[in-house]
């Protein structure tokens, strides 16, 4: 062990020239055990004195039922397992710091940020982000499995990105799907991640549209980010931290955000978010929204665009049931041109005989994980949001639902073009 720490104030590192330390080559960097408001500073962990060489150690700093420890403006790389591993306690800030690089070897083996058993109240990032990158697993991992405890993990501001696998998992699990009005459960109580709907660029800067399904009526804290790429997964990482936005859902668990934010987003770009609650618990990261260029929003008067309770036909009956997906071309109807890429809709269903969920999509895409709406059985439940159209300008739609049926009325009040 390079430096072990128990059950007193200690300070490791500083900020005066030559306060730092080097600590590299040990089986862990650093051991913090059960220390209250220790500060572990400006310290090189893993590399030699210039930065850009590595000398391994095997984890860089574990922090075990420390309460109110700050680890702040470290370099932690090339780490063979874990950059930062917290194992209990409470009241910690990670900030400043730098957990991996690109230079070769310079990605920690392991997770960047794991977080692990009854631990609360930590900010990551909040106010000074960190770079978390390269890492041979998640760049932060909340929970060693869906049941663990962590909660209260506040991540935002950071710069997430090339990490092997998440940017943020709950659970070290995969992603983690979204569930009608996310009753607590598990790290970061299984905290909802926003659904991006729509990132368009704006005059001065960028556009996100969406919306959050979580518990009804509360306030959420949206953090926004940019990368140049998405996660193989489809669900993104965050390399550059755009701006903030808030949603409030409503008694039906559901919200939508309109966010300007002051930010120009480099095209070719993929937009991704997170969700805050009150309480302080952050979500994963949202699935990835390519920047649309060039696309304006244009109103119409609200216009019916299918209801299965009609005759069957193109845009009527029959009632969706399992199994059955189906395509509505939506392009050149109620005035939505051709040419439109996107459109907002009113999504209602009536009449189901079972609980699940419909989803809507872009013809010609993968079915997402995130639903338009969910239902419990003969519930009548509807929600707003942005769509984008595939091919030949239509959505198609799926059914998750273990038998029956259920209808489908879907109205629209704008478009993207």
């Amino acid at each position: 062990v390079g430096v072990s720490l128990g059950a007193s104030i200690a300070v490791v590192g500083g900020t005066d020239p030559g306060a730092s330390n080097l600590i590299s080559g040990n089986q862990t960097a650093i051991i913090s055990m059960e220390e209250r408001d220790a500060r572990i500073i400006g310290n090189r962990i893993g590399t030699d004195v210039s930065g850009v060489l590595p000398i391994p150690n095997g984890s860089g700093i574990q922090l075990v039922l420390n309460v109110g420890t700050s680890v702040l403006r470290n370099i932690i790389v090339a780490n063979t397992l874990t950059g930062i591993h917290v194992f209990g306690g409470s009241d910690i800030s990670i900030l400043g710091n730098t957990i991996g690089s690109s230079g070769p070897g310079m990605g920690n083996g392991g997770t960047g940020i794991f977080i692990q058993s009854k631990v609360s109240m930590v900010g990551i990032g909040i106010g000074e982000g960190n770079v978390i990158a390269y890492s041979g697993g998640a760049g932060i991992q909340i929970g060693s499995s869906p049941t663990d405890l962590p909660t209260e993990i506040s991540i935002s501001q950071n710069s997430i990105h090339d990490n092997a696998a998440l940017g943020i998992d709950l659970g070290g699990d995969g992603v983690t799907p979204n569930n009608d009005c996310d009753p607590g459960r598990g790290p970061n109580l299984g905290q909802n991640f926003p659904v991006v709907a729509s990132a368009t660029v704006v005059p001065g800067g960028t556009r996100v549209q969406g919306s959050l399904n979580s518990v009804p009526g509360l306030g959420y804290q949206l953090d926004f980010y940019a990368s140049p790429t998405c996660d193989p997964s489809g669900y993104g990482q965050g390399e550059t931290w755009i701006g903030f936005g808030s949603v409030m859902t409503d008694s039906s668990c559901s919200g939508t955000f309109d966010a300007v934010l002051p930010i120009t987003v480099a095209a070719g770009s993929v937009v991704t978010a997170t969700a805050t609650d009150p309480a302080g618990n952050t979500s994963e990261f949202s699935a990835c929204r390519p920047l649309a260029t060039g696309q304006e929003f244009s109103t119409i008067p609200p216009c019916r665009l299918i209801d299965t309770r009609t005759a069957p036909g193109p845009y009527g009956g029959p009632a969706l049931s399992p199994g059955a997906d189906r395509t509505f071309a939506i392009a050149g109807q109620c005035g939505i041109p051709a040419d439109a890429k996107a459109v907002a809709l009113n999504v209602t269903v009536t009449a189901p005989t079972a609980a699940g969920d419909v989803r809507l999509f872009a013809t010609g895409t993968l079915l997402p994980l995130e639903t338009a709406v969910n239902y419990s059985a003969a519930q009548t439940r509807a929600r707003d949001g942005v769509f984008a159209l595939g091919l030949n300008g239509s959505v198609d739609t799926h059914v998750n639902q273990p038998s029956g049926s259920v209808h489908l009325v879907v109205d629209v009040s704008g478009y993207f073009e």
